[in-house]
């Protein structure tokens, strides 16, 4: 069963999508997916809605959510900023812990790109919430683009001038660039004492590989790297993107689903 869900968060509302497993009457696990800059809760090639899917087929519960400025959420996104995503993200997990049709003792985690990053700081911020984390090439780079005044490699210098940049045809904030270039995610992802998995395409051409490297040192035997072959950062390849997804599932079911007694 699928099924819209929202809530109100400091003044705005937040709306996403409840994906239910069918034919149980048992309170499934759930996974909190996070979308990427400049996206929405489907992604590009509706892989998270697919990944949704996937997951209810193996018996676990999702929610896809829009940050504010993004998808059908309240907000425009030249007001967008990373602390905002991430305390929505916080905001998303208490929330979807309070659902009546999901396990909120079992609750993982699961971020792409730049919400991949922003999902490292909620589970630390959660983690005594989260069962699990999955991580899927998490773009801490961004933040180092930022300061050199560049997203998504285009050049954002004019937005002193203007007070926004033209980011694809979408006004990023000069707010956005504030905020970035005082965060570290690393450093907001340390205490996530949980398993972790990261996934990252080996030609991923936006966020380099070291960007998971890093969260290995920082988790350590905690965490696993799974390198996805001819993975670039969208996985716009069918074997890559289709490999990608059920790497995840995999995962999420071994850490969240109780395990069948013989």
């Amino acid at each position: 069963m699928e099924k819209y869900v929202e809530f109100l968060k400091d003044g705005y509302t937040l709306r996403g999508m409840l994906h239910l497993p069918d034919g149980t009457d048992e309170k499934p696990p759930v996974v909190v997916i996070l979308h990427g800059f400049g996206g929405d809760r489907n992604a590009m090639n509706f892989s998270l809605t697919k990944l949704s899917r996937m997951l209810a087929k193996n018996n676990i519960a999702s929610v896809r959510f829009d940050f504010f400025g993004c998808g059908e959420s309240d907000g425009e996104f030249v007001d967008v900023t990373i602390s905002n995503h991430i305390e929505d993200g916080c905001a998303i997990v208490d929330f979807v812990a309070g659902l009546n049709e999901v396990d909120s003792s079992r609750i993982g985690l699961f971020g792409i790109s730049l919400g991949g990053a922003v999902a490292s700081a909620v589970a630390a911020r959660k983690k005594d919430i989260l069962k699990t984390l999955c991580l899927c090439c998490p773009a801490t780079n961004s933040l180092d683009d930022a300061r050199n005044l560049r997203v998504k490699g285009i050049d954002i210098s004019d937005i002193f001038v203007k007070g926004y940049a033209d980011i694809g045809g979408m006004k990023l904030g000069r707010g956005f660039y504030e905020d970035a270039v005082n965060l570290d995610f690393y450093k907001l992802a340390e205490g996530f004492d949980k398993k972790v998995l990261l996934i990252h395409g080996d030609k991923d051409e936006i966020c380099p590989v070291e960007n998971s490297k890093k969260y290995l040192n920082l988790y350590g035997d905690k965490a696993e790297l799974v390198m996805i072959e001819e993975g670039n950062h969208s996985f716009t390849s069918l074997p890559a993107n289709e490999k990608r997804l059920q790497t995840a599932v995999d995962y999420l079911a071994a850490e969240l689903l109780e395990p069948v007694m013989v």
